[in-house]
């Protein structure tokens, strides 16, 4: 980014603190505990109001960012454990978007996807890393509600119109 805006790395660095402080935007750091070949350090930056991207794939995928960092955020505060939002990303660029940490362990995780209803291709590496029994991928169009079995695992497909609103 500095590269493209032609300023230095510490001015980038100060821009971006001032824009988490005036909370325009959050990050999401990578999950890396207990996950082989995990990248540790590129997060992701989201924006507080999503409605501001552009992009379809990418403006869906910063609305569920945000949901569930509400989400994280109501569940600690509400006394139901210490919850943390996540990504999974490791060294042959497998990813899954989110993985929501309760108590320092891996409890939840999930893939935006804009239409793709078949389980992606993530799942069958990182989910059995993360010993946790089901994911859930998320979609933009209505009406789905299907279980997929994946790698020793369960992958729920649904549409997040649904789905977002059981969180909280």
């Amino acid at each position: 980014m500095r590269g493209d805006l032609e300023v230095s790395h510490d001015t980038a660095t100060r821009w971006l603190a001032w824009l988490r402080e005036l909370f325009y935007v959050f990050d999401v750091k990578p999950w890396a505990r207990g996950l082989q070949r995990s990248l540790r350090k590129e997060g992701k930056m989201y924006m507080w109001d999503w409605s501001e991207v552009e992009a379809p794939g990418p403006r869906f995928e910063n609305l569920v960012a945000c949901h569930l960092l509400k989400a994280c955020n109501f569940w600690t505060d509400v006394g139901e454990g210490d919850f943390e939002l996540y990504l999974l990303r490791d060294k042959e660029k497998h990813e899954i978007d989110f993985v929501i940490v309760r108590n320092r362990r891996p409890w939840l995780p999930f893939e935006a996807k804009l239409g793709d209803v078949a389980p992606a291709a993530a799942w069958a590496k990182l989910l059995p890393q993360l010993r946790v029994d089901f994911g859930v991928q998320l979609v933009a169009e209505a009406g789905h509600w299907h279980w997929h079995d994946v790698a020793n695992g369960r992958v729920l497909v649904a549409s997040a119109e649904e789905l977002l609103g059981y969180l909280v």
